[in-house]
């Protein structure tokens, strides 16, 4: 089977030891079945804001997995009309050279960008090639929602185009598959049709840490701070959808009252500046800045609860928790809806509300004070890990998926040939 995955801005495995995010966890366990999977990306790195290719690339990642790289130019800014117009070339680029391609069996496109779905669903239709559309995060709606009250009906008014083309993917797609319940139900409306069989939700989850990350694989400095405290750690970009500052004014009031509570934030963006201005002087508060994964893995292991300071959407369910999970750490979330309803049902930490600093202190306070319930929600962290939210429970089931759509198809393609010729025969 000739599999296509259409994903842009996931970073890519290339080099020993960078671990694979979703489409490169999908791509390698259809390679390992005996696939062959042609992985469309661009040459930009929309995390590093650089180039990762000079030029279209075309390169073996993995076994059976091939990647090509368009180069459609970059961008500066994540909201930017120099974004949107990558989104349109990657797209364009897309259309030219797929009919130059070996045809694919199935293609699997992701959401967003909105523009690869979009040209995959002509390519699709006009081949009798099943399409799946993987639902990552709800464009363009997302863009509205996050909004301010006032402004939304015109950013509704400004992305009417946008709507209709991740409409059209969704409604071609023969099914569709998303990370979360919620964003299955916001494409399931947006597409104007009921939920079929073969609609399936696939939690991001994680494929855990190649090494234990033990006490040796810290920098000294850092090891010599986490001794003999309770760490709570964040792991990720400094960018506008976490609020680490309220990390930080919560490290001011435990640099008081518990001494032996460290805060550490491992990572980088735009709001470390502020953090260094604002809060050098607190010793219970750890900006490593960005770190190897074995590093990681070494915090990781050393901590014991990670922090989700999210400004999200309800029913978001990101890939953080599942990273902590996989090093077997509770979770203090402020996200809202299926990912609190995870924590709550499998017992995994305790929840509040994005920018309640309050309800943030509150939940540490009470890791703290209640050892045994830490221990407790500790356990429930790797036992879910290990049952439900690994990779190599997850990315098996959606390889299985993915076949299974390909032989419908074939056997749907099959019975109207054998209908038209009995037809004929008449």
């Amino acid at each position: 089977m000739i599999v296509w995955i259409l994903k842009d801005a996931e970073p890519l495995p290339l080099r020993p030891g960078q671990r694979a995010l979703r489409s490169g966890l999908l791509a390698q366990e259809l390679g390992r079945r005996g696939h062959q999977v042609l992985w469309w990306t661009s040459t930009f790195s929309h995390h590093l804001k650089k180039f990762i290719f000079e030029r279209d690339t075309r390169r073996e990642l993995m076994l059976n997995v091939t990647l090509l790289a368009l180069d459609v130019g970059r961008y500066q800014r994540n909201v930017s009309f120099a974004r949107v117009l990558h989104h349109r070339r990657l797209g364009r680029r897309f259309q030219e050279l797929a009919t130059t391609e070996q045809p694919p069996d199935i293609i699997v496109s992701a959401l967003p960008n909105i523009d690869f779905p979009f040209q995959a669903a002509h390519y699709a239709s006009s081949r009798g090639v099943p399409l799946i559309v993987d639902v990552r995060d709800p464009w363009p709606d997302v863009f509205a929602d996050k909004s301010p009250a006032p402004l939304r009906p015109l950013v509704r008014w400004v992305t009417l185009t946008e709507r209709r083309r991740a409409a059209y993917g969704l409604k071609s797609a023969v099914a569709l598959t998303t990370v979360s319940k919620g964003f299955l139900r916001w494409a399931l409306g947006l597409a104007e049709r009921s939920q079929s069989a073969h609609d399936r939700v696939f939690y991001l989850g994680h494929s855990g840490f190649e090494t234990t990350g033990s006490e040796s694989s810290l920098p000294s400095r850092l090891a010599a701070q986490l001794k003999g405290k309770l760490v709570f750690t964040f792991v990720g970009t400094f960018g506008y959808s976490y609020e680490v500052e309220l990390i930080a004014r919560a490290a001011q009031h435990f640099h008081t009252h518990c001494p032996d509570v460290a805060f550490v934030l491992v990572g980088d963006g735009h709001q470390r500046e502020t953090l260094r201005q604002k809060y050098a002087g607190l010793p219970n508060l750890i900006l490593t800045g960005w770190l190897d994964t074995r590093e990681i893995a070494a915090v990781l292991t050393q901590s014991h609860v990670g922090l989700v300071p999210c400004r999200s959407l309800p029913d978001t369910v990101p890939n953080k928790p599942f990273e902590y999970l996989a090093a077997g750490l509770p979770i203090i979330s402020s996200l809202q809806g299926e990912m609190a309803e995870i924590i709550e049902t499998h017992g995994l930490g305790l929840s509040y509300r994005a920018g309640d600093l309050g309800g943030f202190i509150q939940a540490v306070d009470r890791m703290w004070r209640d050892r045994p319930a830490l221990a407790r929600w500790s356990a429930n962290a790797a036992k879910a890990f290990r049952e439900e939210f690994s990779a190599s429970r997850i990315y098996p089931d959606f390889a299985s998926h993915v076949e299974f759509m390909h032989e419908l198809s074939r056997r749907g393609r099959a019975e109207r040939v054998d209908q038209g010729l009995r037809t004929m025969d008449c």
